[in-house]
């Protein structure tokens, strides 16, 4: 089937096919939230970021409220550029979720907008909620790569880090 096909060339890292098969997946079954978010998820690994945004909020549309939907659009809106948007969107998980993962991308957001205290505190509580401090900076170097993009400086990051990992 087309959800099989699509679903494969996920599985193989093709997300350009994979989102031809999900959007023609879609337009027999366009009320489908799974569907809606594999579409948005293929898109967002294409880096079709606004793109991603909007199919998030359709998925939020179908599926109203969903913590993980919230999640998506705010990551999908850092990683677009838009930290201020980012920033609302983590403002308003973080009354519903206490994940250590949100904490520590709403830091992100808080940091590329130039708001380091408030940064380093939610850094902290992250920090603090994570499962062990190795998960914690493991997922914090892993998303390296994307502050670096966003404009944090490689000589700010090791700092940062450095202060996080000592203090």
């Amino acid at each position: 089937t087309i959800r099989r096909l699509a679903h494969c060339m996920k599985r193989t890292g093709d997300y350009a096919n994979a989102l031809i098969y999900y959007q023609n997946y879609d337009k027999l079954s366009p009320d489908n939230v799974t569907i809606t978010l594999q579409i948005g998820h293929c898109q967002t690994e294409l880096k079709l970021y606004d793109e991603a945004i909007a199919t998030y909020f359709k998925a939020d549309y179908l599926s109203p409220n969903t913590t993980q939907i919230r999640r998506v659009i705010a990551w999908s809106y850092l990683l677009a550029g838009k930290a201020n948007e980012a920033c609302k969107q983590y403002d308003m998980l973080l009354t519903e979720s206490s994940e250590s993962s949100d904490y520590l991308n709403a830091a992100h957001a808080q940091w590329v907008i130039g708001k380091t205290e408030k940064a380093m505190s939610l850094y902290r509580t992250s920090l603090r909620n994570a499962p062990t401090e190795k998960q914690f900076f493991t997922a914090f170097l892993e998303d390296k790569k994307h502050l670096l993009k966003l404009g944090i400086s490689e000589q700010s990051f090791s700092l940062w880090y450095d202060a996080l990992h000592y203090n």
